[in-house]
Formats: C-alpha cells, structure tokens, sequence
C-alpha cells in the first residue's frame, strides 16, 4: 500500500496484531470504544479498522490519521488510549505493530516499515515453554486415566495419554503459554547481548 507523498498529506499510525478467532470480535470492540470515544476530538481525522481471518487466526489493522503529529503524539498519551491497550495486548498472540504512516484519500505509505521477521525466541526459552505445557498436563494425564489405561497394553496406553495431551497443548496450553510469556519471549537475552558486544569489540583478524 503506497501513495505518492504531497504537500498536504496527514500523519497517521497502523497498529496490526494477530488474535485467535474467537477474540476477534472483542478486539474490534476495544478499538471501536477509543474510536467512538476519541474520535470527537479535532486531533483525530479519520479511523479505519479492517479484520481479516486467516489460518492462524484474525488479523486486525488500524489506520489513523490526525491533523499533525504533535496530534498524533498527543493521542498516543490519551488516558482512555492508555487505560485500553493493556486489554487489546493482552489478546495478541505475538504483539502489537504499530507504524507511522503519510498519505490521504484511502492510501499511506509507510514509514517506519519493518523488512525483518519477527526474531525467533533462543532454543532454551523455546524448551521451556515447552516444558511448562507438557509436564504437569502429563502427570494429571496419566493419574485421570490410569484407571482405563491399566487395562490396556503399554503402547496402546501411552498413545491415549499422548493422544489427549497433543490435543491439549496444540488447542489450550502452548497457545496460552505464549500469550502470557510473549514479553520474556521477545526480551533479548542478556548474555546474548553482552556476547554480542563482547565479539563486536574484538579486533578482526587480518587476512595473510
């Protein structure tokens, strides 16, 4: 989505978020509220917002635009603003993008784009998660339905108790997992960054 910037184009922001299908409904109802709310204002010029469901879920955009960007600054630290977006971040599954944007007449252009995908969380993070979904459900798992599983030859056991848990780490616990976690998730490891320094100091070693 691109338009040719003139003299008379508007500031504007794009928030783009993820959300499992059924908040989407919920989502588009928290950003209409700052919207019927907020949209007396004079700072405020127009407020689309556009749902699209996918595999994976919905995802939902947001185009803003305001008078200047003192009045896009100024709204960013609205009160009601504020008070809301801890309810609609709490429903992404991997963040809120937001963006700066130029442009008018149902076209922007981007300006602060991001090329780059989302960096993948460090292995032993990853791992851990992994293993808060599955241990304790395991152990519920196997005391619940000991007593139909003890009939049952040993393989034919194990594949009920690891037929349920998928089901429940894939629909309920991983899913909900990475919501809760998304901010230690996405938070560089510290010594990652100092390792990172550490090998940006060290002088390179001349080629023979």
């Amino acid at each position: 989505m691109t338009a040719t910037i003139h003299e008379h184009d508007m500031p504007g922001l794009l928030c783009s978020l993820r959300v499992a299908k059924k908040d989407a409904a919920r989502c588009v109802d928290l950003f209409a509220r700052i919207r019927d709310e907020t949209g007396s204002d004079a700072r405020l010029v127009s407020w689309d917002i556009i749902r699209r469901d996918c595999r994976l879920g919905t995802d939902v955009h947001v185009m803003l635009r305001f008078v200047s960007t003192r009045a896009m600054m100024a709204w960013k630290s609205d009160p009601l603003q504020l008070a809301l977006m801890p309810e609609i971040e709490a429903l992404a599954l991997t963040g809120i993008s937001q963006q700066e944007a130029l442009g008018r007449k149902g076209s922007f252009k981007l300006i602060t784009a991001r090329h780059e995908p989302p960096a993948v969380p460090p292995l032993w993070k990853r791992w851990t998660v992994s293993m808060l979904a599955v241990y304790p459900a395991l152990v519920i798992l196997v005391v619940l339905l000991d007593p139909i599983t003890v009939r049952f030859p040993a393989p034919l056991s194990l594949f009920l108790v690891a037929l349920v848990l998928t089901g429940l780490n894939t629909a309920f616990m991983l899913p909900w997992l990475n919501r809760l976690l998304r901010n230690w998730l996405s938070h560089r490891d510290i010594w990652a960054r100092r390792s990172g320094r550490t090998r940006a100091a060290l002088p390179s070693r001349p080629r023979p």
